[in-house]
């Protein structure tokens, strides 16, 4: 399945997973951040690290956005 193999790559622990929406809440055992992976068939498997860091990346912040509405809406 590809939500362990993306455990295994990035090192992450399993939280819980959502296999019909295609989401799993994992964590970093090194550094504690909130993981989430999305699978979806427009926009492949994206691996989402919940950290407070620089705001001032807006283009970042609106790509991200986007993708986010996507998955909701795919």
């Amino acid at each position: 399945m590809a939500f362990h193999e993306a455990l295994d790559t990035y090192q992450l622990k399993q939280v819980r997973v959502n296999v019909v929406d295609g989401v799993m809440e994992a964590y970093n055992s090194a550094y504690q951040p909130p993981v989430i992976i999305s699978l979806s068939q427009s926009n492949g498997m994206k691996v989402w690290y919940l950290y407070e860091g620089k705001r001032d990346r807006r283009d970042l912040i609106v790509n991200c956005k986007n993708l986010l509405k996507n998955e909701g809406a795919g």
